[in-house]
Protein backbone atom coordinates (compact mmCIF):
# COMPACT_ATOMS: atom_id res chain seq x y z
CA UNK A 1 0.00 0.00 0.00
CA UNK A 2 1.01 3.63 -0.53
CA UNK A 3 3.20 5.45 0.13
CA UNK A 4 5.83 2.71 0.37
CA UNK A 5 9.44 3.65 1.06
CA UNK A 6 10.47 7.29 0.68
CA UNK A 7 13.23 7.57 -1.91
CA UNK A 8 15.09 10.74 -2.87
CA UNK A 9 14.44 11.70 -6.49
CA UNK A 10 17.21 10.33 -8.71
CA UNK A 11 18.25 7.65 -6.24
CA UNK A 12 18.11 3.94 -7.02
CA UNK A 13 14.89 1.96 -6.68
CA UNK A 14 15.45 -1.81 -6.50
CA UNK A 15 12.58 -4.22 -6.94
CA UNK A 16 12.79 -7.89 -5.93
CA UNK A 17 10.18 -10.32 -7.27
CA UNK A 18 10.02 -13.52 -5.21
CA UNK A 19 8.10 -16.21 -7.11
CA UNK A 20 7.11 -19.42 -5.29
CA UNK A 21 5.18 -22.54 -6.23
CA UNK A 22 2.96 -23.66 -3.32
CA UNK A 23 1.10 -26.03 -5.66
CA UNK A 24 1.68 -29.75 -6.31
CA UNK A 25 2.82 -29.68 -9.95
CA UNK A 26 5.73 -28.09 -11.70
CA UNK A 27 5.13 -24.92 -13.77
CA UNK A 28 6.67 -24.31 -17.16
CA UNK A 29 7.32 -21.09 -19.13
CA UNK A 30 7.32 -19.00 -16.00
CA UNK A 31 7.33 -15.26 -16.69
CA UNK A 32 7.31 -12.12 -14.57
CA UNK A 33 6.08 -8.84 -16.01
CA UNK A 34 5.70 -5.39 -14.51
CA UNK A 35 2.98 -3.08 -15.83
CA UNK A 36 5.50 -0.22 -15.97
CA UNK A 37 8.93 -1.84 -16.01
CA UNK A 38 7.94 -4.47 -18.60
CA UNK A 39 9.26 -8.04 -18.77
CA UNK A 40 11.57 -8.85 -15.87
CA UNK A 41 14.56 -10.95 -16.94
CA UNK A 42 15.52 -13.92 -14.83
CA UNK A 43 15.39 -15.69 -12.59
CA UNK A 44 18.61 -14.51 -10.95
CA UNK A 45 18.53 -17.49 -8.61
CA UNK A 46 16.35 -20.38 -7.41
CA UNK A 47 16.21 -22.82 -10.33
CA UNK A 48 18.47 -25.23 -8.47
CA UNK A 49 18.07 -28.12 -10.94
CA UNK A 50 18.33 -25.82 -13.96
CA UNK A 51 15.32 -27.38 -15.63
CA UNK A 52 13.61 -24.01 -16.31
CA UNK A 53 10.59 -25.31 -14.42
CA UNK A 54 9.29 -23.92 -11.15
CA UNK A 55 9.01 -27.07 -9.07
CA UNK A 56 6.60 -27.44 -6.16
CA UNK A 57 8.05 -25.66 -3.12
CA UNK A 58 10.73 -23.94 -5.23
CA UNK A 59 11.41 -20.16 -5.02
CA UNK A 60 12.80 -18.05 -7.84
CA UNK A 61 14.17 -14.54 -7.42
CA UNK A 62 13.96 -11.83 -10.07
CA UNK A 63 15.25 -8.25 -9.78
CA UNK A 64 14.93 -4.95 -11.58
CA UNK A 65 16.09 -1.41 -10.85
CA UNK A 66 15.42 2.16 -11.88
CA UNK A 67 15.77 5.69 -10.52
CA UNK A 68 13.15 7.42 -8.43
CA UNK A 69 10.89 10.03 -9.99
CA UNK A 70 9.03 12.67 -7.98
CA UNK A 71 5.79 11.83 -6.24
CA UNK A 72 3.74 8.72 -5.62
CA UNK A 73 4.65 5.72 -7.80
CA UNK A 74 2.87 2.38 -8.07
CA UNK A 75 3.56 -0.64 -10.26
CA UNK A 76 2.09 -4.13 -10.40
CA UNK A 77 3.98 -7.37 -10.92
CA UNK A 78 2.34 -10.37 -12.58
CA UNK A 79 3.82 -13.88 -12.39
CA UNK A 80 2.56 -16.65 -14.67
CA UNK A 81 3.39 -20.32 -15.18
CA UNK A 82 1.94 -23.17 -17.24
CA UNK A 83 1.00 -26.43 -15.44
CA UNK A 84 0.93 -29.86 -17.13
CA UNK A 85 -2.84 -29.54 -17.55
CA UNK A 86 -5.35 -26.73 -17.25
CA UNK A 87 -5.02 -22.97 -17.59
CA UNK A 88 -1.95 -20.97 -16.62
CA UNK A 89 -1.50 -20.12 -12.95
CA UNK A 90 -1.08 -16.39 -12.26
CA UNK A 91 -0.63 -14.03 -9.35
CA UNK A 92 -0.14 -10.26 -8.97
CA UNK A 93 1.37 -8.01 -6.35
CA UNK A 94 1.49 -4.21 -6.12
CA UNK A 95 4.42 -2.14 -5.00
CA UNK A 96 4.82 1.56 -4.18
CA UNK A 97 7.39 4.20 -3.42
CA UNK A 98 7.25 7.94 -2.95
CA UNK A 99 9.83 10.04 -4.81
CA UNK A 100 10.97 12.70 -2.35
CA UNK A 101 11.70 16.13 -3.89
CA UNK A 102 12.34 18.27 -0.79
CA UNK A 103 12.69 22.04 -1.02
CA UNK A 104 12.80 24.90 1.46
CA UNK A 105 12.79 28.66 0.85
CA UNK A 106 13.45 31.59 3.19
CA UNK A 107 12.53 35.20 2.41
CA UNK A 108 13.91 37.77 4.82
CA UNK A 109 12.65 41.35 5.10
CA UNK A 110 14.04 44.31 7.04
CA UNK A 111 11.47 46.80 8.31
CA UNK A 112 9.01 45.30 5.79
CA UNK A 113 11.37 45.79 2.83
CA UNK A 114 12.80 42.98 0.70
CA UNK A 115 16.27 44.40 1.15
CA UNK A 116 18.27 41.81 -0.81
CA UNK A 117 20.77 44.44 -1.98
CA UNK A 118 22.43 47.42 -0.30
CA UNK A 119 21.64 49.90 1.05
CA UNK A 120 18.21 48.60 2.10
CA UNK A 121 15.98 50.82 4.25
CA UNK A 122 17.48 53.85 5.99
CA UNK A 123 17.06 53.61 9.75
CA UNK A 124 18.08 56.27 12.25
CA UNK A 125 20.91 55.06 14.46
CA UNK A 126 19.35 53.59 17.60
CA UNK A 127 16.03 53.07 15.82
CA UNK A 128 14.21 49.74 15.72
CA UNK A 129 15.11 47.12 13.12
CA UNK A 130 12.58 44.32 12.64
CA UNK A 131 13.54 41.26 10.62
CA UNK A 132 10.86 38.84 9.41
CA UNK A 133 11.86 35.40 8.08
CA UNK A 134 9.17 33.72 5.95
CA UNK A 135 9.93 30.01 5.49
CA UNK A 136 7.98 27.97 2.93
CA UNK A 137 8.03 24.38 1.72
CA UNK A 138 7.42 24.16 -2.05
CA UNK A 139 8.53 20.51 -2.08
CA UNK A 140 6.45 17.32 -1.87
CA UNK A 141 7.53 15.95 1.53
CA UNK A 142 7.36 17.26 5.06
CA UNK A 143 10.53 18.62 6.63
CA UNK A 144 11.61 17.96 10.19
CA UNK A 145 14.01 19.82 12.53
CA UNK A 146 13.55 23.11 10.67
CA UNK A 147 15.94 25.81 11.87
CA UNK A 148 16.55 29.44 10.97
CA UNK A 149 19.89 31.06 11.76
CA UNK A 150 21.29 34.50 11.06
CA UNK A 151 25.02 34.93 10.52
CA UNK A 152 24.99 37.94 12.88
CA UNK A 153 21.83 37.62 14.97
CA UNK A 154 22.32 33.89 15.64
CA UNK A 155 19.58 31.29 16.02
CA UNK A 156 16.13 32.75 15.39
CA UNK A 157 13.53 31.37 17.78
CA UNK A 158 10.15 30.26 16.46
CA UNK A 159 8.17 29.88 14.45
CA UNK A 160 5.85 32.63 15.68
CA UNK A 161 3.05 31.30 13.47
CA UNK A 162 2.29 28.87 10.66
CA UNK A 163 2.57 25.39 12.20
CA UNK A 164 -1.20 24.98 12.05
CA UNK A 165 -1.22 21.28 13.00
CA UNK A 166 1.39 21.78 15.74
CA UNK A 167 3.43 18.77 14.57
CA UNK A 168 6.75 20.68 14.43
CA UNK A 169 7.08 19.66 10.78
CA UNK A 170 7.01 22.03 7.82
CA UNK A 171 4.42 20.38 5.61
CA UNK A 172 4.33 20.79 1.80
CA UNK A 173 2.79 24.18 1.02
CA UNK A 174 3.02 25.37 4.62
CA UNK A 175 4.48 28.76 5.59
CA UNK A 176 6.15 29.51 8.92
CA UNK A 177 6.95 33.01 10.17
CA UNK A 178 9.92 33.87 12.38
CA UNK A 179 10.96 37.33 13.60
CA UNK A 180 13.81 39.09 15.36
CA UNK A 181 14.50 42.66 16.44
CA UNK A 182 17.53 44.87 16.95
CA UNK A 183 18.61 48.50 17.03
CA UNK A 184 20.28 50.22 14.12
CA UNK A 185 24.03 50.70 14.19
CA UNK A 186 25.70 53.40 12.10
CA UNK A 187 26.51 52.66 8.48
CA UNK A 188 25.87 49.82 6.09
CA UNK A 189 24.65 46.59 7.69
CA UNK A 190 24.20 43.23 6.01
CA UNK A 191 23.20 39.86 7.41
CA UNK A 192 22.25 36.53 5.88
CA UNK A 193 19.49 34.16 6.93
CA UNK A 194 19.93 30.41 6.46
CA UNK A 195 17.11 27.89 6.79
CA UNK A 196 17.49 24.12 6.84
CA UNK A 197 15.15 21.17 7.13
CA UNK A 198 15.44 17.39 7.19
CA UNK A 199 13.39 15.37 4.65
CA UNK A 200 12.36 11.73 5.12
CA UNK A 201 15.08 10.67 2.66
CA UNK A 202 18.27 12.25 1.41
CA UNK A 203 20.34 15.12 2.79
CA UNK A 204 19.02 18.23 4.49
CA UNK A 205 17.74 21.02 2.25
CA UNK A 206 18.82 24.63 2.79
CA UNK A 207 18.25 28.13 1.47
CA UNK A 208 19.69 31.57 2.21
CA UNK A 209 18.55 35.16 1.82
CA UNK A 210 20.46 38.40 2.39
CA UNK A 211 19.12 41.54 3.98
CA UNK A 212 20.45 45.06 4.46
CA UNK A 213 19.82 48.36 6.17
CA UNK A 214 21.76 51.60 6.44
CA UNK A 215 22.14 53.15 9.89
CA UNK A 216 21.65 56.85 9.27
CA UNK A 217 23.74 59.22 11.39
CA UNK A 218 23.06 62.66 9.90
CA UNK A 219 25.11 65.69 10.92
CA UNK A 220 25.63 69.20 9.66
CA UNK A 221 28.17 71.81 10.80
CA UNK A 222 28.18 75.55 10.13
CA UNK A 223 31.25 77.73 10.58
CA UNK A 224 30.68 81.47 10.08
CA UNK A 225 33.51 84.01 9.78
CA UNK A 226 33.40 87.80 9.77
CA UNK A 227 36.00 89.50 7.60
CA UNK A 228 38.06 86.34 7.78
CA UNK A 229 37.88 86.00 11.54
CA UNK A 230 36.18 83.21 13.51
CA UNK A 231 34.36 85.80 15.58
CA UNK A 232 32.32 83.51 17.83
CA UNK A 233 32.61 85.90 20.77
CA UNK A 234 32.50 89.67 21.18
CA UNK A 235 33.94 92.01 20.22
CA UNK A 236 34.78 90.16 17.01
CA UNK A 237 36.48 91.99 14.13
CA UNK A 238 36.97 95.74 14.35
CA UNK A 239 35.58 97.42 11.22
CA UNK A 240 35.50 101.13 10.46
CA UNK A 241 32.00 102.53 10.34
CA UNK A 242 30.84 102.31 6.74
CA UNK A 243 33.50 99.70 5.95
CA UNK A 244 32.71 96.39 4.29
CA UNK A 245 31.65 93.44 6.37
CA UNK A 246 31.96 90.06 4.63
CA UNK A 247 30.50 86.93 6.15
CA UNK A 248 31.50 83.48 4.94
CA UNK A 249 29.31 80.50 5.91
CA UNK A 250 31.15 77.18 5.54
CA UNK A 251 28.74 74.26 5.71
CA UNK A 252 30.08 70.70 6.02
CA UNK A 253 28.52 67.24 6.34
CA UNK A 254 30.49 65.00 8.74
CA UNK A 255 27.64 62.47 8.84
CA UNK A 256 27.14 59.31 6.79
CA UNK A 257 24.09 60.25 4.68
CA UNK A 258 23.46 62.94 2.11
CA UNK A 259 21.36 65.96 3.16
CA UNK A 260 18.73 67.58 0.97
CA UNK A 261 17.07 71.04 0.93
CA UNK A 262 20.05 72.74 2.54
CA UNK A 263 19.34 76.27 3.74
CA UNK A 264 21.42 78.89 5.52
CA UNK A 265 19.69 81.79 7.29
CA UNK A 266 21.01 84.66 9.32
CA UNK A 267 18.83 86.09 12.07
CA UNK A 268 19.57 89.61 10.82
CA UNK A 269 20.73 89.23 7.20
CA UNK A 270 17.96 86.72 6.35
CA UNK A 271 18.26 83.88 3.87
CA UNK A 272 21.78 83.46 2.51
CA UNK A 273 21.77 82.59 -1.20
CA UNK A 274 24.06 79.88 -2.48
CA UNK A 275 26.11 77.91 -2.29
CA UNK A 276 28.79 79.84 -4.15
CA UNK A 277 30.91 76.69 -4.36
CA UNK A 278 31.23 73.12 -3.15
CA UNK A 279 28.36 71.22 -4.81
CA UNK A 280 30.79 69.47 -7.12
CA UNK A 281 28.32 66.95 -8.52
CA UNK A 282 25.59 69.61 -8.90
CA UNK A 283 22.97 67.37 -7.30
CA UNK A 284 21.81 70.02 -4.79
CA UNK A 285 22.53 67.54 -2.01
CA UNK A 286 25.22 67.96 0.63
CA UNK A 287 27.03 64.65 0.40
CA UNK A 288 28.95 63.08 3.31
CA UNK A 289 32.33 64.85 3.59
CA UNK A 290 31.28 67.66 1.21
CA UNK A 291 31.78 71.36 2.02
CA UNK A 292 29.62 74.17 0.65
CA UNK A 293 30.58 77.83 0.93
Amino acid sequence: TAPGPIVAVGNAVNWVYTVTNPGNVELDTVSVTDDIEGVIAGPDSGDTDADSKLDPGETWIYTASSTASAGQYVNTATAQGTPPVGPAATDTDDSHYFGSAPQIVVEKTTNAQDADTAPGPYVAVGGAVIWVYTVTNPGNVELDTVSVTDDIEGVIAGPDSGDTDADSRLDPGETWIYSAAGTAAAGQYANTATVSGTPPAGPDVTDTDDSHYFGSSPQIVLEKTTNGQDADTAPGAFVATGGAVNWVYTVTNPGNVELDTISVTDDIEGVIAGPDSGDTDADSKLDPGETWV
